[in-house]
């Protein structure tokens, strides 16, 4: 019977502040999205306002996509442990995924002792760097610099590391950043008093046997081969798993309604996070195109016919309703709230040149015809952008703080040259 692939770090790249696709995806069916108003139709990936700036290891003369960096997460709630784990034994990003596609098999470790080597040999349990007060591991190094390499393998061919300094060398100038950013939240939740007590650390530890008894039928040593195959060792399997308690904890804390973060917002401050986020709110009508050059002539004259009943005084909503082909508004009848990059460029234009409750005339987009309300943005929403850019200044204050020294060696040491004891 096939074993699910399982990782904590999947919700540990995941339970960070800002801007996973998770949260995304919450956010946008709490506000709306148009399935119709933008190129990527299905996509529930609404960028969060004040997102961390970060490095972009990918040198633009060899791909064009972006790579695809850990993603940070936005408000969560109070995940318990077991449901943490539930999503832990089930879920493993692509990333990881194509790393066990390439080196597939128990062939990447001869022993869970393997060797870390470029080099300079760096055994396991070894320190690679510090960073702040946060000692990174040989195993989580492992974990980071492997799983990239081998996304760059699958994508670009073997090897394409080792023919590419430049990139490897940006590459572990990522990694280190991705440690500063933990480590500053690592502080933040100390600094707030955040811990794990005895009983969630022994519940997490029961939700991992429970996880090898149901996903694995009790064979922990099937269980180490999986998390093995991602880079993962079984001692650092539970440290992340801690980790990801304690950060869950913090981002429930600091997005607590009572928050700090969320205390004395003014109109001002609305004010500035509508004009820095260029955010909009908008309710159309549309109808899609045909799919031949006749059936376009009668849906345009569909659109002109309901734009004259408007321009008469007709009930936007009331048409909205009969006419709309806009997938989307059952479920927002109330419109959508979206960023300027979001929808193709013919809606967004329209409505950013619209006074708040005006109507657009016919607007052509690839999509069909529209024709636009714009509404203000909630009170609600906007404070929910101050109490994150609050947040992500605190997270930036964090994050300057965490100095990095390194092991001796790191220097000459490459992503493309390491290897696990056993790798061929």
């Amino acid at each position: 019977m096939a074993k699910k692939n399982t990782s904590p770090y999947d919700d540990y790249e995941k339970t960070v502040l800002l801007g996973s696709e998770e949260d995304a995806a919450q956010k946008t069916a709490a506000r709306g999205k148009s399935v119709d108003a933008s190129d990527d139709a299905s996509a529930d990936d609404s960028p969060k306002p004040a997102k961390r700036k970060k490095t972009e290891p990918v040198p633009v003369d060899l791909v064009e996509e972006e790579l695809p960096k850990p993603e940070k997460s936005g408000k969560s709630g109070a995940v318990s442990a077991a449901a943490f784990y539930v999503v832990a034994g089930i879920a493993i990003v692509a990333l990881l995924a194509l790393a066990i596609s390439i080196f597939t098999g128990g062939s990447l470790l001869n022993s869970v002792g393997g060797i870390f080597k470029s080099r300079t040999p760096v055994e396991r349990g070894d320190v690679v760097m510090t960073v702040g007060e946060f000692e990174v591991s040989a195993d989580e190094y492992l974990y980071n610099a492997l799983s990239l390499r081998s996304y760059y393998e699958q994508s670009y061919g073997a090897g394409v590391l080792a023919t590419l300094p430049a990139m490897d060398a940006q590459l572990k100038d990522y990694i280190v950043e991705e440690m500063q950013y933990m480590a500053a939240q690592l502080v933040w939740a100390k600094e707030l008093g955040i811990e794990l007590t005895a009983e969630e650390k022994a519940a997490i530890d029961a939700d991992i046997q429970s996880l090898i008894d149901e996903q694995y039928a009790g064979v922990k040593a099937d269980f180490i081969a999986a998390i093995n195959g991602m880079y993962i060792t079984e001692d650092f399997y539970h440290q992340l798993s801690y980790r990801n308690a304690v950060l869950q904890k913090l981002s429930t804390a600091v997005y607590a309604e009572n928050s700090a973060y969320n205390q004395n917002i003014t109109a001002e401050d609305r004010a500035r996070a509508e004009e820095l986020t260029g955010v909009l709110s908008a309710k159309h009508i549309l109808i899609a195109r045909g799919a031949t050059e006749a059936e376009d002539v009668e849906k345009k004259a569909l659109v002109e016919d309901i734009y004259a009943q408007l321009q008469n005084g007709a009930d936007f909503d009331t048409l909205m309703d009969a006419y709309t082909e806009d997938t989307g508004i059952a479920e927002f009848p109330d419109g959508y709230v979206f960023y300027p990059d979001e929808f193709v460029p013919e809606f967004t234009e329209a409505t950013q040149a619209l006074a708040y409750g005006a109507m657009s005339g016919i607007v052509e987009s690839e999509h069909g015809w529209h024709i636009i309300v714009r509404l203000p943005v909630s009170e609600a929403e906007l404070n929910e952008m101050v109490s994150n850019e609050r947040i992500n200044t605190r997270l930036e204050e964090l994050m300057k703080l965490q100095e990095v020294s390194y092991a001796r060696g790191y220097d000459a040491m490459t992503i493309a040259g390491i290897q696990w004891k056993g790798e061929k």
